[in-house]
């Protein structure tokens, strides 16, 4: 009988392990996707290590036999991410010890796939508590250490990731590594919130801290946006609160008529849980004088809770979800810090145009921070002294996916707009030039950690492209197509936005389905402001995935799907970089002819149209 390949690797992997090694009909369908369900990859194999040593072998086996490792804890992400696509998945849940605890430091130490929840059981026996825990504590250590990891206490003591002390890792080139912030430190610091592009964690030792035994929680509620913004600053600069939590929450108001039809909207309102540790011997003071300054729409409700049962709160509700079928929808969650001062507008922007049926199976976050209490470098945030956490976590049934991501892809970019950066576990879908932007001063570094510890690229392929030399947009064939610059606006500078078109991976991936069912043509209107005397006209022919040509219109324009009009200063601010579009088209700069729903919709294709049009090297008037 035949053996097909993945027995084979999976014989041979096998024998070089303790742990054990899945292939073919064996495989559980949940390593095919995570917990998004928005994608789906096959592995080649799917290894359960008992060990460091076991996944050290792996990782040497990988690189004999040219494959990739990926690395898979309880898998709550929603990209390309603890899922592989023909490569070695190395499900960590299998180690999952939590081998030590020590009162006197306090501290503990575990394996990488050990779960929060269970930490947290064996910490407490020593009445202990990590300073950080995510709402989910079903999740892994080395999974949120991986992404950095926030909870209702990141206001007062960070993320999850700056309370490692020490790491244990298996490289990229098969190495075990013990790190800290004083030994092998540029290792350490590229594994915390490091999205496994560096290294593997298998064991952790965490800091503790000794927490009051009980917690009293005060449930305020907000109906102005601003005004709960205000009081969190105040709340945060009080010091009397252990742990803060809050979300937006729509009260439906029926429908209403837009360019989309009749949609059903909310009235939204700000639900704000503050919380005190305390001793019941030493209770709390009284109500009015810990929520003194503070100014909600009202009190609704204060309870006593155990610290153990505080901390699980949520528990119940991920049990509903499961129960009523929402937690096997798919979940492209969109999560963004964004700067305090800025917060407010951006949100209200974007909760205008949302339905409020996403708070079935899920729900809109909101928390507030101050914004340098983080200090693990990869966890980027924006350089605020305040920050604020947005996100859409939506439960969305698989026949309506395609209709949602692209809004989703706009609150994205137009919260980059805003100065917000991307928490990364969420749907991220960047292109490499704004996985550039996310990361700024800090790339450079993040790649060439990169090269030193995954030289050839084989940890967690497929989501950050650390390793590639050259972006989608930036073809040399584009940049070979004159010796001098093409003047913007003439035939020769049209011809290289043409060839950049039709040059381009990205857009040649994301342009599926473009012009199929609608006119695909775009016309750029560009307006005379007193540096070009008449108006130029810009044709794109484009459908699906092909450009037939950019011209330079001289008279009337044939039927187009869009037309984008701006002055000529507006469209070369943002052709060289200056000004994003996505900004100037939120902004009122760039005026929009055509069916908004269809652009939404297609947000990718068109920023990628004018992503490589600015690509070209050009020549501007004036």
């Amino acid at each position: 009988m035949k053996v097909s390949m993945p027995q084979k690797i999976s014989s041979a992997l096998q024998q070089k392990i303790r742990g054990k090694v899945l292939s073919g009909d064996l495989l559980l369908e949940e390593h095919r996707t995570n917990f998004g369900r928005i994608f789906q990859w096959d592995p080649q194999v799917v290894v359960f290590p008992e060990s460091a040593d076991d996944v050290q072998e792996t990782i040497r086996f990988a690189l004999a036999e040219g494959l990739t490792v990926s690395t898979r804890g309880a898998a709550h992400s929603q990209s390309q991410v603890a899922i592989s696509e023909g490569g070695i998945l190395i499900d960590m849940k299998s180690m999952n010890r939590i081998r030590s605890v020590d009162p006197r430091e306090p501290s503990v130490w575990v394996d990488g796939g050990a779960i929060w929840r269970e930490v947290v059981e064996r910490t407490w026996q020593d009445r202990l508590v990590p300073p950080v825990l995510t709402n989910n504590l079903g999740v892994t250590v080395g999974g949120t250490l991986s992404s950095a990891g926030v909870g209702v206490a990141s206001f007062r003591f960070g993320t999850q990731a700056d309370h490692a002390l020490e790491l244990e890792v298996v490289t990229g080139e098969g190495d075990f590594v013990r790190c800290s912030r004083t030994e092998n430190r540029d290792l350490f610091w590229g594994t915390l919130a490091g999205l496994g592009q560096c290294g593997v964690i298998t064991g952790a030792k965490l800091e503790l801290r000794r927490p009051g035994p009980m917690v009293r929680t005060f449930y305020l509620l907000y109906d102005d946006l601003d005004r709960f913004l205000e009081d969190s600053r105040q709340a945060i600069h009080s010091n009397r609160f252990d742990h803060m939590e809050s979300w937006c929450s729509p009260c439906p108001q029926g429908l209403r008529t837009g360019e989309q039809g009749r949609r059903p909207f909310a009235r939204w309102f700000f639900p704000f849980h503050l919380s005190v540790e305390f001793d019941p011997k030493a209770p709390p003071g009284k109500e009015t004088e810990i929520l003194r300054d503070l100014r909600p729409y009202e009190r609704i409700h204060c309870e006593d809770l155990p610290l153990p049962d505080f901390l699980r709160r949520l528990d119940p509700v991920f049990d509903l979800w499961k129960k009523g079928g929402t937690w096997e929808f798919t979940h492209p969650w969109m999560e963004t810090v964004l700067p305090m001062d800025r917060a407010g507008e951006y949100i209200g922007k974007v909760l205008e145009d949302l339905p409020p049926q996403v708070m079935v199976g899920g729900h809109v976050l909101l928390w507030v921070s101050s914004g340098n209490v983080s200090k693990v470098p990869l966890f980027m945030r924006p350089e605020a002294s305040h920050v604020v956490g947005f996100g859409i976590l939506p439960a969305v049934p698989h026949r309506w996916l395609d209709r949602f991501l692209p809004f989703l892809e706009m609150t994205s970019a137009l919260s980059m707009e805003y100065g917000g950066k991307r928490y990364l576990s969420g749907y991220v879908q960047f292109d490499r030039e704004t996985w550039i932007r996310h990361y700024g001063q800090r790339w450079e570094e993040f790649v060439l950690r990169k090269k030193t510890f995954d030289p050839r690229g084989i940890l967690n392929p497929g989501y950050i492209p650390l390793l590639e030399e050259t972006g989608p947009g930036e073809s040399n064939a584009v940049r070979d197509v004159a010796n001098e610059l093409p003047e913007f606006g003439t035939p020769d500078w049209a011809r290289a936005v043409a060839a950049g078109l039709n040059a381009d991976a990205e857009y040649r991936s994301v342009g599926k389905g473009w012009g199929v069912g609608f006119n695909g043509h775009i016309l750029l209107r560009v307006e005379p402001d007193g540096v070009i005397p008449r108006p130029i006209g810009i044709l794109y022919r484009l459908k699906e995935r092909v450009c037939d040509g950019v011209e330079i219109l001289d008279g009337d324009p044939p039927p187009v799907g869009f037309v984008l009009s701006a002055p000529y200063q507006v469209w070369k601010n943002i052709f060289q970089g200056k000004t994003r579009a996505l900004s100037a088209l939120m902004t009122g700069k760039i005026q929009v002819e055509g069916s908004k729903t269809t652009l939404l919709k297609h947000t990718r294709t068109a920023q990628a149209v004018l992503r490589v049009t600015a690509s070209i090297p050009t020549r501007f008037p004036g």
